[in-house]
């Protein structure tokens, strides 16, 4: 009966397929045994043993399809479905190497070259996405014995369905083209997304998303085109640029600002680094008020002038502040809470805790020598909402 020869040809053809997978299993098993067993601690023992495996896979097919035509008498893969099959399984076995080869080049590339300012990892992504798209294509092709002309003929008609399924993928190719053209930010750059709630170093930058590891050491996503139409910010070049600033106010008390006596005038020339400032400004005032008769026209130094002279010295005098960079102290617009003092400076780090002694050290140094000039800085009292310098006066005057 002919269904029965049909059926004993697919289980043939099935009982073949089922050898073939037998047969590889067991090869890549003696394989791994013979190059070290299974410790895959050693990244290039991982690397030959996943070589093998896929090379063993492609070999045994291409075998079998080469005996299979040559020896057509010995009836391997009888059924010509079996064989259908026995080709498309190895052009898939050919793109999972090829795909393979790939991953392993992209791997060696960014170990030689730690430091690289080119990012090729999403046109290795796309890539792979085309060559499998094309493997996959080829071997449907293969199975139902038509040309692959005939399909691609045919993908003209489900253009609009591929643009909406890859819409994300084609965003994120052009994205991720624009970020290289331009070098907004590479592996390795310190961004901040308010947006994400990102701030850390980017790990990674895929196809489809970048990876950044937060200062806390959470890890966050963000789809890659993102980083083309969403405010950030790259503090790349801070640290290209060998210093980081420190922008910080110390709020004066208005109403202790006042002019010097001729005493704190005496005391504060024998400052190192208020002389050369004491002595300049003697004669600069002497001459002005020799010009100026009139009580009104007459200049004296105060004591916030001169406190702003002596941060200024002392900046820099600073073995943590930046001399290439700007350093000034500026008064801000007065306000409810004070006049505001700001230091505008650049350490000569960029490392983290390293700033942050250099600045603790400045404003721990500032906010104690303050009194010296008879300064008082602003601050919330927590009784009955009254400010720090208004109790002070109170006292005083009581």
């Amino acid at each position: 009966m002919a269904w029965l020869d049909d059926i004993a040809e697919w289980l043939y053809t099935l009982g073949t397929l089922a050898g073939i997978v037998l047969l590889y299993l067991l090869i890549r098993w003696l394989a791994v045994l013979l190059l070290g067993g299974r410790n895959r601690a050693n990244p290039l023992l991982k690397f030959r043993i996943g070589l093998i495996n896929r090379l063993v896979a492609v070999v045994i097919l291409a075998v079998l399809l080469v005996f299979d035509r040559s020896l057509p008498q010995l009836q391997l893969v009888p059924s010509i479905w079996g064989e259908r099959a026995l080709m498309a399984l190895l052009v898939v076995a050919l793109g999972v190497l090829l795909s393979y080869l790939i991953d392993a080049l992209i791997l060696l590339y960014e170990t030689l070259s730690p430091g690289r300012s080119l990012q090729i990892k999403s046109y290795i992504q796309l890539f792979k996405i085309l060559l499998y798209t094309a493997v996959g294509l080829v071997a449907f092709a293969i199975l139902t014995g038509q040309s692959v002309l005939y399909y691609i003929s045919g993908l003209g008609a489900f253009l609009a369905v591929v643009m909406l399924v890859f819409r994300e993928t084609i965003l994120s190719f052009i994205a991720t083209l624009q970020i290289q053209a331009s070098d907004m930010v590479r592996p390795g750059d310190w961004i901040e997304a308010p947006a994400f709630g990102i701030d850390g170093e980017i790990k990674d930058i895929a196809l489809h998303t970048v990876r950044v590891q937060n200062w806390d050491k959470t890890i966050s996503t963000m789809p890659t085109a993102s980083l083309v139409n969403t405010p950030l910010k790259n503090w790349r070049g801070m640290e290209q640029s060998g210093g980081r600033r420190i922008q910080r106010a110390i709020h004066i008390d208005m109403s202790s600002v006042r002019f010097l006596d001729d005493e704190e005038i005496e005391r504060f020339g024998r400052f190192e680094l208020l002389k050369d400032y004491i002595q300049a400004k003697k004669q600069e005032l002497s001459e002005h008020n020799r010009q100026n008769e009139t009580i009104g026209y007459r200049r004296r130094l105060t004591n916030l002038g001169t406190f702003r002279s002596y941060t200024l010295a002392f900046l820099h005098n600073h073995k943590g502040i930046h001399s290439g960079m700007t350093c000034m102290v500026r008064q801000r617009t007065p306000g409810p809470q004070g006049l505001p003092l700001e230091i505008y400076a650049f350490t000569n780090t960029t490392q983290w805790s390293a700033y942050e002694d250099i600045q603790a050290d400045i404003l721990d140094r500032l906010l104690a020598i303050l009194p010296e000039f008879g300064l008082r800085t602003w601050q919330e009292a927590l009784l009955g909402g009254l400010t720090h310098s208004s109790m002070v006066a109170d006292s005083q005057k009581s």
